[in-house]
């Protein structure tokens, strides 16, 4: 049950783009041609959807990075929206899950709890990159 519920967390949280064209089948039409730039960027069959995937991604990586590193910032309402995001997982892990896509709902906790621990992580970060360079300057 335990390895179940860890694979249903990693198709929860796992995908960048939310993970709209996982699953149901095309949502467009694959063998019609795109015909603006918002379809090449967003269609699954679009000239840069490959491009953006790697861009959602990317932010999606700094966005949950941001959040642990930030752990140091402890108001009052910087735990609620930890218990928001705890309780979100909970809910998506018992109840609906395994795709990415249902998480888009608690994407403004996710947001607003970056945005507040930006400070706190960048000063973690700091400190890590600092411990590191005397680390590496001790052993030489």
């Amino acid at each position: 049950m335990i390895q179940f519920f860890i694979a249903k967390n990693y198709s929860n949280t796992s995908d960048g783009t939310f993970g709209w064209y996982r699953g149901d089948g095309p949502y467009t039409d694959v063998n019609k041609p795109t015909k603006n730039l918002i379809q090449d960027i967003y269609y699954q069959n679009g000239k840069y959807y490959k491009d953006y995937s790697f861009v959602a991604q990317i932010f999606w990586i700094l966005l949950i990075s941001l959040i642990i590193f930030g752990i140091g910032y402890l108001s009052e309402f910087s735990q609620m929206l930890r218990l928001s995001i705890l309780g979100g997982l909970t809910f998506l892990l018992i109840f609906e899950g395994g795709r990415s896509r249902y998480l888009i709902q608690f994407l403004p906790i996710f947001l607003t709890l970056a945005v507040l621990s930006f400070d706190s992580a960048k000063i973690m970060i700091k400190n890590i990159a600092s411990t590191i360079k005397l680390t590496l300057q001790k052993d030489h």
